[in-house]
């Protein structure tokens, strides 16, 4: 008997190899450790469906601008950012308008520019991009617990970061965020700075805006296409080309992947790699004429661009992915492309990248928060075209 199991387990583990081997990974990931290969035809193991709940926006006693970013806390409370009256507005669970936030200008609790809301734990962090500064309150009382100025001080003193300008937040706690770095993006004519390539880099930095001089890891912000027009050589940035996307789950652990292909790496909160996951989709071949039709770069100078530049420059495949996010579970949504640049396809997977359920959804209804059963988006109304944040209920 023992004799029979042995022979079982070799064998199992040769048609292992034997099936990794048969997958093709792309060669810039083969030396990963830890990772994962999913069959090429996984079918999800549960199915899933919306049912449409409740709205939240503007009515005939409040009008809401621009929306800025979207929470949600334990008492389904919904949380709206404002980037036109520079407020946060908060609905009731029952989609009954409550209070706002704030109010435009540069004092405590004052915003300039996008106060985007997050909910973590018991309290509502929202972050002033013009000001560079988070405002943290209670979600017990509403009340404001105090104004942190987060702007990176020392900056330039850091190797590596000295060109660099703080580009985004992710807020980790009332104690620590990871600031993410860009470079100036330095068109045409020939300069020193100018770079085909850019890549963001990610550090932590604590309440008092001071960096913690190790870089976390940097990702691919985007690449630039070139081409001569009318004796002039330009350069754009388009989203075929591919750049790299993350999201980060309650519990910190950092998901990373190039939209290029259907790989995603685990990293923790100081950017120790963990493992990976990988899954063997069939890729469509990039077609110009195809671009010059879709509505994404329907603008005649992206056009006239597109036309103008060498078949060399042009990628082989479009993307595969085209965003991630995470749930309250700790769960990865990934939502990756279809023929129809209209329409993604998102995988809902484990922490382990395990297909749990796949759907259907039109880019145009933006998912914002996925929390307690239930599906928030940013979408426009039918009949008014005013957004508005729409609940559905998650059947899985």
């Amino acid at each position: 008997m023992l004799k029979f199991i042995l022979i079982v387990i070799a064998l199992t583990l040769i048609n292992g190899c034997s099936y990794h081997k048969k997958i093709k990974i792309p060669e810039h990931y083969r030396d990963l450790k830890n990772l994962t290969i999913y069959p090429k035809d996984v079918q999800p193991i549960n199915t899933i469906q919306f049912k449409q709940d409740k709205t939240f926006g503007s009515g005939d006693t409040i009008m809401i601008g621009r929306m800025a970013g979207l929470a949600v806390d334990s008492i389904h409370r919904v949380f709206i950012g404002d980037a036109q009256r520079h407020i946060v507005h908060i609905f009731k669970s029952n989609g009954n308008y409550l209070t706002h936030l704030g109010r435009p200008g540069r004092g405590p609790g004052e915003y300039v520019a996008n106060p985007g809301p997050n909910v973590i734990s018991d309290k509502l962090y929202v972050y002033d991009a013009g000001q560079l500064r988070c405002t943290i309150y209670s979600l017990d009382s509403l009340s404001m617990l105090k104004t942190m100025n987060i702007a990176p001080r020392h900056r330039s003193k850091i190797k590596g970061l000295e060109r660099y300008y703080l580009s985004g937040i992710r807020i980790i706690n009332d104690q620590t965020f990871m600031a993410e770095f860009s470079l100036p993006d330095i068109p045409y004519p020939a300069n020193p700075l100018y770079h085909r390539v850019h890549y963001k880099k990610c550090y932590l930095v604590n309440d008092k805006g001071k960096i913690n001089p190790n870089e976390i890891f940097k990702l691919l912000e985007y690449k630039k296409l070139t081409a001569t027009i009318k004796g002039k050589k330009k350069s754009l940035r388009l989203p075929f080309l591919g750049y790299e996307i993350m999201a980060i789950t309650n519990d910190h652990h950092i998901y990373v992947a190039n939209t290029t292909d259907f790989l995603i790496r685990e990293y923790n909160l100081h950017g120790n790699y963990q493992k990976s996951f990988y899954y063997p989709v069939d890729k469509r071949a990039f077609s110009r004429d195809e671009a010059l039709n879709r509505d994404t770069y329907k603008y005649k100078s992206v056009k006239n661009f597109l036309q103008q530049v060498d078949s060399d420059e042009l990628p082989e495949y479009w993307p595969v992915l085209y965003r991630m996010t995470t749930d309250d579970q700790n769960r990865l949504w990934v939502a990756t492309c279809t023929n129809d640049e209209h329409v993604d396809n998102w995988w809902v997977l484990n922490k382990d990248g395990k297909l749990l359920a796949r759907f259907d959804w039109p880019r145009s209804r933006r998912i914002e928060e996925i929390s307690d059963g239930n599906m928030y988006t940013i979408e426009k109304n039918d009949s008014t075209g005013i957004e508005q944040a729409v609940r559905y209920r998650i059947q899985m």
